[in-house]
């Protein structure tokens, strides 16, 4: 077949890339998705179904009789490689940007502070390894836990997450609650560039926070409550590989019930959304 000179048609002929832009829905079912509690892959201790609904929201039922626990490494987490738009992989050695959102959708089941009551945790971070709870991997994210019930209503509460350095995890403790209906978690992560191998700096990776109310309630920005930001420190705990970047999505439950209680149910939207570059020189062009 000829073209003409300056014919753009035909020009994607043998190209197989899938561009996917834009907020992704965090798959569980994808085939890259693994599922980990501690070291245990595919043995969920929190999750007692996890259910995805024809809107792309995922219905996670809690088990009946649990342990409550606050560390990320702790809970059930969900792990993909994380993708540029083009397929191919983001590593630490890349430039890359980074935004997430958990949207609660509804909930159901006794979710509070009183009685065998449930505190459920969904959260989402980046992280080195497949395994969350690897002794060499490092993580940062954030999310939020249904912490009391009071006048009708469930109050979030939010949660950060981050590793130390080996094997070594904290998590920051939000006493205050978080206005009633605004229950949509949107994200920034601030990344480097002094992140991978030979550039690993302490408070080089932030997270900036501001909550919505959801879907319902056409996402109106909560403009009273400023997030506090979660930073990657010390040295020890900070990003200091080249390889595969991972998103998590966590599930969990920060108080112990014995089941005599309704579990909870959290149906939620997670999404995240990221663009990057080979390296961290850039494009050189304007």
């Amino acid at each position: 077949m000829r073209h003409r000179i300056g014919s753009f048609r035909g020009c994607d002929t043998g190209k197989s890339t899938h561009f996917v832009g834009g907020w992704r829905d965090f798959d569980i079912g994808h085939p890259d998705c693994v599922l980990h509690n501690g070291a245990s892959a595919g043995s969920p201790a929190f999750i007692n179904t996890a259910v995805t609904q024809a809107d792309r929201s995922i219905a996670f039922t809690l088990v009946d009789a649990t342990t409550g626990v606050t560390d990320l490494n702790e809970m059930d987490v969900y792990s993909l490689p994380l993708r540029r738009k083009d397929g191919k992989p983001v590593t630490f050695a890349d430039s890359f940007c980074f935004k997430t959102q958990i949207e609660v959708v509804s909930h159901s089941g006794d979710i509070g502070h009183s009685g065998n009551f449930y505190q459920p945790v969904i959260a989402m971070a980046l992280g080195q390894s497949t395994d969350v709870d690897h002794a060499d991997n490092h993580y940062v994210g954030t999310g939020f836990v249904g912490k009391r019930y009071e006048s009708s209503q469930v109050k979030w509460r939010r949660r950060d997450y981050r590793t130390n350095g080996a094997g070594a995890h904290t998590y920051g403790n939000d006493t205050a609650d978080i206005g009633n209906d605004f229950r949509q978690w949107v994200s920034d992560y601030f990344i480097g560039p002094c992140i991978g191998a030979d550039a690993a700096e302490t408070n080089t990776v932030s997270i900036q926070n501001t909550v919505y109310k959801n879907a319902t309630n056409s996402y109106v920005k909560n403009n009273t409550i400023i997030m506090n930001n979660e930073v990657m420190h010390p040295d020890a705990g900070v990003f200091d590989v080249d390889t595969q970047v991972y998103v998590y999505l966590a599930v969990g439950c920060e108080r112990t019930a014995n089941g005599t209680d309704d579990a909870a149910t959290i149906t939620v939207r997670c999404r995240y959304l990221v663009d990057g570059h080979d390296g961290k020189a850039g494009t050189g062009a304007a």
